[in-house]
C-alpha cells in the first residue's frame, strides 16, 4: 500500500505538470499533441529490459549436452570444459567398446577353432565362462553332478567342447577375460558421463542465478512541458532483480 501511494503521488505530479505544460505550450504557439507525441516517441526509444533466464531450461540443456546450459546462461567460458569432457568420454567409450567387441570376436573364433564349439555366438554368457574353466564338457557335467546341480549340466549335442590341452583352454580364458574386463569398464565411462552432466547442470544453475541478478526491469516516464525553454519533468522508476 505504501508503494502504491507513492506511485499515485508521483503520477499526480506528472499529470499536473502535463496540464501546466499544455498551457505553456499553447502560449508559446506549440500544439500540445506534438508535445505528447515527442514524449511518446522518447519512451519508445528506450532500450528494452533483458529477460531473465530459466534455471529449468539450463538444467535440461546440460543434461542433453553438458555445456549447453552454460551457453544458454551466457557463461560458456566455463561450460566449454564440460563439452570437451563429454567429447573425450564418448571417444573413450567408443574405443573401449570397439576393443571389447574385437576381443569377443577373437575368443569366439578361438573356441570354434580349438575347442570344437559350434555357434559360439548363440551360446549364453555362462557357457562362455564355463568352457574357460573346464577342459571339456564331460569334466563340467561330472562336477555339476557331484554338486547336485543337474540343471546346470549341458547337452553334448548342442553345447559340446573339448580343449586338446590346458594351454589352449588358458589361451581362450585370457581372450574372454580381456573382452569382459573392457566391457565392464564401460560402466565407469557411463558413470563419468552422468557425473559430467550433473556438474554441468549445477554450474549452469549458478550462472543463471548470477545472470538474473544482473537483469533490471526499468520503467521510464518522460514529459516535456516546454520545448522552447527545454524544461521538463523526468520520472524514473527502476526495479532491480
Amino acid at each position: 500500500m505504501k508503494r502504491i501511494s507513492i506511485l499515485l503521488v508521483l503520477f499526480s505530479m506528472v499529470v499536473s505538470a502535463q496540464g501546466d505544460g499544455s498551457m505553456a505550450a499553447l502560449k508559446a504557439g506549440i500544439n500540445p499533441s506534438d508535445v505528447f507525441k515527442v514524449a511518446s516517441t522518447t519512451n519508445e526509444l528506450l532500450p528494452a529490459a533483458a529477460s531473465k533466464k530459466n534455471a529449468g531450461l539450463a538444467i535440461l540443456y546440460s543434461l542433453v549436452l553438458p555445456g549447453m546450459g552454460e551457453l544458454y546462461a551466457e557463461g560458456y567460458e566455463s561450460g566449454k570444459y564440460f563439452t570437451m569432457a563429454e567429447a573425450a568420454l564418448w571417444v573413450t567409450y567408443g574405443g573401449m567398446r570397439y576393443y571389447s567387441n574385437r576381443q569377443r570376436d577373437n575368443y569366439y573364433a578361438y573356441a570354434e577353432s580349438y575347442g570344437g564349439v559350434r555357434d559360439m555366438g548363440g551360446k549364453s554368457g555362462d557357457f562362455h565362462a564355463d568352457i574357460g574353466n573346464y577342459l571339456n564338457i564331460d569334466d563340467f557335467n561330472d562336477d555339476m553332478a557331484k554338486q547336485g546341480q543337474f540343471a546346470k549340466m549341458y547337452d553334448p549335442s548342442t553345447h559340446y567342447w573339448n580343449w586338446r590341452s590346458n594351454a589352449e583352454r588358458k589361451g581362450y580364458r585370457e581372450l574372454w577375460t580381456s573382452s569382459e574386463s573392457w566391457g565392464n569398464n564401460l560402466r565407469f565411462v557411463v558413470g563419468g558421463m552422468i557425473l559430467n552432466r550433473i556438474a554441468s547442470a549445477i554450474n549452469a544453475v549458478r550462472l543463471v542465478s548470477r545472470y538474473n541478478k544482473g537483469v533490471e526491469t526499468t520503467w521510464n516516464f518522460w514529459f516535456d512541458y516546454n520545448l522552447a525553454k527545454g524544461g521538463g519533468i523526468s520520472l524514473n522508476i527502476v526495479k532491480g532483480f
